[in-house]
């Protein structure tokens, strides 16, 4: 139910990292480890939840490519 708020703090970090300090970051990775939890927590399992991941991650694919459209994203 945060899935904007999560998407304005990926890119939020990007416009950090890259805008006002300059670091160079070329890859993100948006949900790292955590995507586990959308299909193995085993009190989730028989729930169709990964739609849930897919829409977390494309919102924050097209937060960060807005924030720096040179970003090059995985997940």
């Amino acid at each position: 139910d945060k899935h904007a708020a999560y998407a304005e703090f990926c890119a939020r970090l990007a416009r950090f990292i890259n805008g006002e300090h300059h670091l160079g970051v070329t890859h993100w990775e948006l949900t790292n480890e955590r995507d586990g939890a959308y299909w193995v927590d085993p009190g989730r399992r028989g729930q169709d939840h990964l739609a849930e991941l897919a829409e977390l991650y494309l919102r924050a694919a097209r937060a960060v490519r807005a924030a720096d459209p040179t970003a090059k994203i995985g997940g």
